[in-house]
């Protein structure tokens, strides 16, 4: 498909994204957003889906953004499909994609500014991989300014991302809604993500011990009980098997992401799961 068939409008600079969007700002249509970092699968196809159920035009922004990279080898290794990706998202019937190089959005220097939100942005991946949530929110601040959307839409499976986005949103009073939608997974359980393109077909079956440990502990759970000893049996039952190296593996506050001890069904609640399977850092989560 050339460009010159395409019903999709690829624009590369802030300045044709400006362009493209001024005639439905000034016409008052509602603009839906999806940032995404590329390499597009099933799950940000839905997020574009549920964009187009409530917005009269839906933009998807494709960029692989360096300052939330702690590893610099992972950075290099990420999977990247630009041709295949704005075909995607033209078979979607997006409307704008936004494909900016590393100059255009970080026009003077390659660092992340500092931001301060609690321990929703320092528990877990902010632990583990500390300065990532500086650049995510370095990237989505500026993404959020360029293109001023009504709403944006994140996929739940990087729940933690998702809570400090919102708590960054409500502190800076910034004008956008933001919508979480469930995490889309395989008919084998595992979650949609791009870093799954990068396992072998022995550790993708091994991959799938995670999701089944997630709703074997929601299947197991009950209101007052301690969560330790679930969630160390979960552990030994189906991620040591499948020599799956965990960092954390935990049941949160939904809101704040501090960790909780005692399952309780007047609370909202998360689990979230971080871990290897072999050198591919894999993440997870399940509401409760």
């Amino acid at each position: 498909m050339s460009v010159e068939t395409m019903k999709i409008k690829v624009v590369r600079s802030v300045a044709e994204l400006r362009e493209a969007t001024r005639k439905y700002r000034e016409s008052g249509k509602r603009m839906g957003f999806v940032p995404t970092m590329g390499a597009l699968h099933a799950g940000h196809i839905s997020l574009i889906s549920k964009a187009k159920e409530t917005c009269d035009v839906v933009i998807c922004s494709v960029f692989v953004n360096p300052t939330q990279f702690n590893d610099k080898n992972d950075l290099l290794n990420y999977p990247r499909h630009d041709e295949r990706d704005v075909r995607l998202l033209e078979e979607a019937d997006c409307d704008i994609a936004f494909m900016p190089s590393v100059e255009e959005m970080y026009p003077q220097e390659l660092e992340s500014e500092s931001f301060s939100l609690g321990s929703v942005m320092e528990l877990w991946e902010g632990a583990f991989r500390p300065g990532h949530y500086n650049g995510v929110l370095t990237i989505v601040k500026r993404l959020f300014e360029y293109v001023q959307a009504d709403v944006a839409y994140f996929g739940k499976k990087d729940f933690q991302q998702l809570a400090v986005i919102r708590a960054w949103v409500r502190a800076a009073n910034f004008p956008i809604e933001i919508i979480g939608c469930d995490t889309v997974r395989s008919e084998e359980g595992i979650a949609l993500s791009s870093r799954n393109e990068r396992l072998s077909k022995e550790e993708f079956l091994r991959a799938l011990a995670i999701s089944k440990a997630l709703f074997h502990v929601k299947q197991t759970l009950r209101e007052g009980e301690e969560v330790y000893t679930i969630l160390l049996a979960a552990s030994e039952q189906f991620l040591k098997p499948a020599q799956i190296e965990t960092q954390y593996f935990v049941l949160a506050d939904a809101d704040t992401l501090e960790k909780q001890d005692v399952f309780s069904n007047q609370k909202n609640l998360v689990l979230l799961f971080a871990g290897y399977v072999g050198s591919i850092r894999l993440i997870d989560e399940l509401e409760l």
